[in-house]
C-alpha cells in the first residue's frame, strides 16, 4: 500500500502479509487511520509515514525484517492499545522531528530496541510494556520533549532506558524490571527526572550517570 499528496487513507479489518518490500508507506497525507488490522511476515518496515498524521489502533504488527512502525520526517502519530513484536529493527521509531503518542501498547521481541525517539522528535508514552528486546528497551537522542509515564520495561538486553545528547526525558510511576544489565542510563548531556518509579532486578547497576548526564530523581531501588 503506497499514499501520498494530500490523501487520506482509512484501513478497518485489514490484513497485509508477505509482501515484496514494505506493507505501507504514506508521505504528505493528511489523514491515515489503520485500525483492528494486522501486518505480518514483511520483509522490511511495515509501515513508513513521512509528512503524515496517522492514527494506528487495536492493531497487531509482527515478524518484520525492519521497524514496525516507522514515523518520520514531521510526522504526527498516535499508537493506541496495538501489539508490536518480533521485529528486527526497533518495533517504534520516531524520528527527524516527529510527535509520536503511545498508549497502551504492547511491544516485545526486538532485535534491536522496543522504542527509539530522535532527531529533534517529541513524544509522550503511557501506559505501554516493553519486553524482552536485546538492547534497550527506550533510546532517546537529540529530543527534548519526551515523558514515559505507568509504563513497564523489562528484560532488556542493556538498558532499560537509554538518555543522551542533550535529551530530556520525564519518567513518572514507571516500573524497570531486570535482568538487565542498567535500568537508567543517560550521558552526553541528556538529563532524566525521575519520580514514583521502582527499579530491581538489575545485573550491574540502577542508574548510571556518566559524561556529562544529569538526573534527578525519587525513584525506589
Amino acid at each position: 500500500i503506497s499514499a501520498g499528496n494530500r490523501c487520506s487513507i482509512n484501513l478497518n479489518y485489514c490484513t497485509v502479509e508477505k509482501c515484496d518490500s514494505g506493507g505501507m508507506s504514506a508521505s504528505f497525507c493528511e489523514r491515515v487511520f489503520i485500525e483492528n488490522s494486522t501486518f505480518n511476515d514483511i520483509p522490511h518496515t511495515a509501515i513508513l509515514f513521512e509528512h503524515t498524521t496517522a492514527l494506528v489502533k487495536r492493531t497487531v504488527i509482527y515478524n518484520c525484517n525492519g521497524n514496525a512502525i516507522n514515523s518520520s520526517r514531521n510526522s504526527k502519530v498516535i499508537l493506541s492499545h496495538s501489539n508490536f513484536r518480533d521485529t528486527t529493527y526497533p518495533p517504534v521509531a520516531l524520528c527527524e522531528h516527529s510527535i509520536g503518542f503511545l498508549k497502551k501498547c504492547t511491544i516485545s521481541r526486538s532485535g534491536m530496541s522496543g522504542i527509539i525517539i530522535r532527531s529533534g522528535s517529541k513524544a509522550s508514552i503511557d501506559k505501554c510494556s516493553i519486553e524482552k528486546v536485546k538492547q534497550c528497551g527506550i533510546i532517546v537522542s537529540d529530543s527534548k520533549d519526551v515523558s514515559i509515564s505507568s509504563c513497564f520495561i523489562i528484560d532488556s538486553g542493556e538498558s532499560s532506558l537509554m538518555v543522551y545528547n542533550h535529551s530530556n526525558v520525564l519518567v513518572r510511576s514507571c516500573f524497570f524490571i531486570g535482568p538487565s544489565h542498567t535500568a537508567l542510563n543517560v550521558f552526553t548531556g541528556g538529563f532524566i527526572d525521575s519520580n514514583d518509579s521502582t527499579i530491581c532486578g538489575m545485573k550491574d547497576q540502577c542508574v548510571w550517570v556518566h559524561h556529562g548526564g544529569s538526573i534527578r530523581m525519587a525513584t525506589t531501588l
